[in-house]
């Protein structure tokens, strides 16, 4: 099977002349260091993720001379034309990504390019194409059930906590006991509303209101594989939505 990869709308394959022969993902850290006066070693904080960088082989070849100028015309708008997507095969993809090298080299006969480039992404992660969620109707407090998240990278879902069971919600805890995270809501969800947590942005709304000042702990993440959530409150509808990532 052959590399299926896409830079925004433009397809990295055949249909322009190209082939991928070599496909380097990479992946680096960043270890912040600090040294310990009159002391051997040093002091090393939790590792970063840095953005994934791509790097390629290729070779681009058209039918006459005149062809290849015209796709390696059309190959190098689609590079440099900023911040775009990088899709590997359809089911994932690389965020914001841009060109940092590019180099080529016309063979003899002049119709057919050799070429070396290299994409930086906006992430550390491949996200999926596809979105995913979970709804877990609550009817008694205590209530534990589970999550079964997909890649293997964490995630940090939207949480939407909807007071639709004939009462309001309030003073609500919400734990991921897999990853020891827990988090707090003192205020009151009216019937009707919703309380939507978003993790990656770090928001709290209540019915299209900021209402941070109500929340407390963690902004929950999920896990590859199976989470154990636990919810305390009364009845509610409680929805996680996420797009599965890897690393």
């Amino acid at each position: 099977m052959s590399i299926q990869l896409k830079f925004g709308t433009f397809l990295l394959d055949k249909t322009n002349g190209v082939t991928i022969s070599d496909f380097q993902p990479k992946s680096d850290s960043r270890i912040p260091e600090y040294v310990i006066p009159r002391m051997d070693g040093a002091y090393m904080d939790e590792s970063k993720l840095e953005p994934i960088s791509v790097s390629m082989n290729g070779l681009l070849k058209g039918s006459s001379i005149s062809d290849a100028r015209t796709k390696f015309d059309a190959l190098m708008a689609a590079i440099n034309g900023g911040k775009q997507d990088l899709y590997y095969f359809d089911d994932r993809y690389l965020k914001d990504c841009q060109k940092e090298s590019f180099g080529y080299h016309l063979e003899e006969g002049l119709s057919i390019y050799t070429f070396k480039l290299t994409f930086k992404g906006g992430v550390p992660f491949w996200v999926s194409t596809s979105e995913s969620d979970d709804e877990e109707v609550v009817s008694s407090s205590p209530h534990s059930y589970i999550i079964a998240m997909g890649g293997n990278a964490y995630v940090k879902p939207m949480i939407i906590i909807a007071a639709d069971q004939g009462s309001e919600v309030s003073n609500i805890q919400l734990e991921n006991v897999t990853t020891e995270e827990l988090l707090a809501y003192t205020g009151t969800i009216a019937i009707g509303d919703e309380l939507v947590i978003d993790c990656e942005e770090l928001t709290v709304d209540n019915d299209g209101e900021d209402d941070r000042g109500n929340f407390s702990g963690d902004f929950l993440r999920l896990i590859g594989g199976n989470n154990s959530i636990k919810y305390t409150g009364e009845d509610c509808t409680i929805t996680f939505e996420w797009r599965d990532r890897w690393y």
